[in-house]
């Protein structure tokens, strides 16, 4: 058998809380969201609420909605917000 030997991404891999905007839309009536309000929502739980977050664009929004200090967006979840007359704000990477 032979050793293991070289470089593992592993240790450094960044995991995202994922939630979807079928999630977001049927927690928030309107407002603002951000780490916050997603924690006393309950839609971060345990090791999530330590994680960058990522929302994708699962399902519809249709409702005005600030998003505040959200890392991630998918490019469906970006467009899906300004088609709802949402704002994306404070974005810190993507």
């Amino acid at each position: 058998k032979l050793p293991k030997r070289g470089f593992k991404n592993y240790p450094f891999k960044t995991e995202y809380s994922i939630l979807n905007l079928k999630q977001i839309e049927n927690s928030f009536i309107d407002g603002e969201v951000s780490r916050e309000t997603l924690i006393n929502k309950g839609l971060l739980k345990g090791l999530g609420k330590r994680r960058p977050i990522k929302i994708l664009g699962v399902g519809s929004l249709t409702k005005e909605l600030t998003f505040k200090g959200i890392e991630k967006y998918s490019t469906s979840a970006r467009e899906a917000i300004a088609k709802a007359g949402g704002t994306i704000e404070n974005t810190i990477k993507n």
